[in-house]
């Protein structure tokens, strides 16, 4: 074969290959690109945006019911047999429906976490309102009417607003990758 014409077809080749490499290289990292953002849309639409919207739901109706005389057991004075009876009303037919919705939002889509593990905010979220259910269980019995602080609070603490928060708020340098 003659230098003329192999030199043509090697360097025809290799622009060819090359060509194709760089198109490959350049479809792989759009695909990549594409699968990130999907996630991350997914993440905002079916995880941390309702876990958002519930916790601000939450932490609103919580501020209303505080305007109104809030917490009766972080009052000085007792608690009245009708303060029980309202802090039981506001728990069950509106915290708890509102906290149990936020945890079914961290089990059905717990693969969205940014984390490798579940955080813990969201772990002391679960077990708040696990701990409640026994609770809000026994207020149904009838007869019920303790104002018993232990018969109204949850073992596992407070509703865990600012830790929620810290664990909630968008973090942009992980959407831009």
């Amino acid at each position: 074969m003659q230098l003329s014409v192999v030199v043509p077809l090697v360097v025809t080749v290799f622009v060819a290959a090359t060509g194709y490499a760089a198109t490959y290289l350049t479809n792989l990292r759009l695909a990549r690109r594409k699968d990130h953002l999907d996630r991350v849309n997914r993440q905002l639409s079916e995880l941390y945006g309702p876990l958002y919207a519930q916790a601000e739901a939450v932490d609103r109706a919580w501020r209303k019911f505080a305007d109104g005389g809030g917490n009766p057991w972080t009052a000085l004075a007792p608690v009245t047999t009708e303060h029980a009876a309202t802090w039981r009303l506001w728990m069950s037919t509106v915290f708890m429906p509102l906290n149990r919705r936020m945890v079914e939002t961290v089990v059905s889509h717990a693969d969205l976490l940014r984390e490798d593990t579940i955080p813990e905010p969201l772990k002391e979220l679960c077990a708040h309102v696990a701990c409640y259910e026994p609770i809000v269980a026994r207020w149904q019995e009838d007869g019920y009417d303790s104002v018993q602080v232990d018969d109204h609070v949850s073992i596992a603490g407070n509703f865990p607003r600012r830790e929620l928060d810290d664990c909630l708020s968008p973090r942009p340098h992980e959407i831009r990758q």
